[in-house]
């Protein structure tokens, strides 16, 4: 379950086209269920044996004449916490997480963004026991849209973690993905 941006229109129609947004604030909240049960001696683990919640304020700032202006840009933040339930003897603490991308139009069909994200806690604890693995990541990325129709847009993404501490998310990520809008 996800609730995000509720000032905003919800679809893509004409006055979702001619909406000048502005600033925009809007909560954040999601649930993820336990789907599994945690096996030591299998080398993939699918699922989670816990129920796991977040909650954020994405903030959003647009400049420009409306949503579909070939010039608009916007400033966007989402700083979230994430919550986890115990899993048998082990606790983990929150997780802070601040997420951030400045996106341009570049015309109509193409659109392009630097994106950040920094991740901060998370300490796991065994029986009550600190595992001092606390994480520390800071990742940077950028991003290439391409409406190719008006229902059907692909993005590349590409990023990596540029600091991370012992613990922290490490690695690079190169994704696609394409939206069909019915």
């Amino acid at each position: 379950m996800a609730i995000s941006k509720a000032r905003a229109p919800g679809s893509v129609t004409s006055s979702w086209a001619a909406y000048d947004p502005g600033l925009s604030i809007g909560p954040l909240g999601k649930v993820y269920a336990p789907t599994g049960a945690f096996s030591g001696d299998k080398i993939i683990y699918l699922g989670a044996d816990r129920w796991v919640g977040q909650i954020g304020l994405p903030i959003s700032y647009y400049f420009g004449t409306s949503m579909l202006d070939p010039d608009l840009a916007t400033l966007e933040l989402v700083p979230s916490i994430t919550f986890f339930d115990d899993s048998g003897d082990t606790s983990q603490d929150p997780i802070l997480t601040l997420e951030g991308h400045v996106t341009r139009n570049l015309g109509r069909t193409f659109w392009a963004s630097l994106d950040a994200l920094y991740v901060y806690g998370g300490e796991t604890s065994t029986n009550g026991i600190a595992n001092d693995d606390a994480q520390k990541s800071l990742g940077l990325g950028a991003t290439l849209g391409v409406n190719v129709t008006s229902s059907f847009s692909i993005k590349f993404s590409y990023g990596e973690f540029v600091y991370h501490n012992t613990d922290g998310l490490d690695g690079r990520s190169f994704r696609v993905v394409s939206n069909f809008v019915f």
